[in-house]
């Protein structure tokens, strides 16, 4: 799979490490695609419009680009992909989307709308708070994506934590075309436990997310 032909998609549910992984792609040397806007989270929003308005994914080959659950469903066919999946302890991701809702729905408090499908759709993720949910999410999306007959590579979110030189390997041997640097990529790392933290690591979270959250209804508009 050529390099100017290849997109590497990082996915997996909310709240798994994919900010992290995104990171680490980029430092080690590998082009991300983000809009400068949502930078803090590498994201998107281009990825709510998937799959009616997907021309935007030709900037994307030879990068890496973050599509969450469940707008990675409906990538296009007729894209080489690359998928990298972060896989998280059920329960912790469970914690930590709980958690990030709560600050979520309070600041949307005042855009309750229960007609509003710009509402729905941030509602969407943050409903999949259970850990049976997520675990059938997580089973379900990895057999779709099957089915794009693509390479797909499991990664854990706790590897990252614990080993994150040796999931540097792992990764660069996945993308070996864009022969990563795994010194810097490891180096990105933060010690901290596995399980979810009661605080927020992100600077400003609240703000980060208000601001995301305004951005992403004006580019729904």
């Amino acid at each position: 799979m050529k390099v100017k032909n290849s997109i590497t998609v990082v996915t997996g549910m909310g709240r798994c490490g994919s900010s992290l992984l995104m990171k680490m792609l980029n430092q080690g040397g590998l082009p991300v695609f983000v809009d400068p806007k949502f930078h803090p989270f590498f994201e998107s929003p281009l990825q709510m419009a998937l799959p009616e308005k997907s021309s935007w994914l030709n900037e994307c080959k030879g990068a890496a680009v973050k599509v969450l659950f469940p707008f990675c469903l409906n990538l296009p066919k007729g894209y080489s992909y690359k998928f990298i999946w972060v896989l998280r302890n059920s329960k912790e991701q469970s914690k930590s989307i709980k958690k990030v809702s709560n600050l979520l729905f309070g600041l949307l408090k005042d855009k309750e709308k229960t007609n509003d499908p710009k509402v729905d759709l941030l509602k969407l993720k943050s409903q999949l708070v259970d850990v049976s949910d997520i675990e059938r999410m997580t089973f379900s999306t990895l057999q779709s994506l099957k089915d794009y007959k693509m390479p797909i590579l499991i990664i854990n979110f706790e590897d990252l934590i614990n080993h994150p030189l040796e999931s540097s390997i792992l990764i660069s041997k996945f993308l070996p075309e864009h022969n990563l640097n795994v010194e810097e990529m490891a180096n990105v790392m933060i010690q901290r436990p596995v399980s979810n933290y009661n605080g927020f690591l992100e600077d400003n979270l609240a703000g980060l997310i208000n601001k995301t959250t305004r951005l992403m209804h004006e580019y729904l508009q």
